[in-house]
């Protein structure tokens, strides 16, 4: 997904590769779901993480946390547009598989899912008034570019 064609040789390539000239995050979906995908493990830094949490598409989370003080670097999330905890969108440890929060050597894994609200998953805050549907983050679009290509 993006504008960048990835290199010739890059490791990535292989039977199946799709590359979507995109930004989009539900332009990709439908693309997606156009080819026949119906699960979708998302793995990238910020930016990409940053966009289909602000698209409100995410239902699971995995995480890591390390005993390691950086300091000044790159956060782990850019934005969300969220001004408050009290607007923040809510996750909990999804004990799915029997575990929620494991232990890997020094390291914590956290595998979270949106909280429930009302009888539906929260993926992205929203008044209450406002359907999940309707969301200004949902609303927003990216560039447009040419769908897509097997190369």
């Amino acid at each position: 997904m993006g504008f960048r064609k990835p290199a010739d040789d890059a490791a990535i390539r292989g039977p199946g590769f799709l590359h979507l000239r995109t930004r989009d995050v539900h332009g990709a979906l439908s693309q997606l779901t156009h080819h026949g995908v119906r699960h979708l493990m998302v793995e990238g830094g910020p930016t990409v993480a940053g966009a289909f949490l602000r698209a409100g598409v995410v239902d699971e989370v995995f995480t890591y946390v390390a005993p390691i003080l950086l300091g000044d670097g790159t956060p782990m999330l850019p934005s969300l547009g969220i001004p408050t905890l009290a607007e923040a969108s809510r996750w909990q440890l999804d004990p799915a598989g029997g575990v929620g929060l494991t232990q890997l050597g020094a390291d914590i894994r956290l595998h979270l899912r949106p909280e429930e609200i009302a009888g539906r998953s929260e993926l992205f805050p929203t008044s209450p008034d406002t359907p999940l549907h309707d969301s200004p983050a949902r609303a927003a679009s990216h560039d447009q570019e040419p769908p897509c290509s097997q190369e």
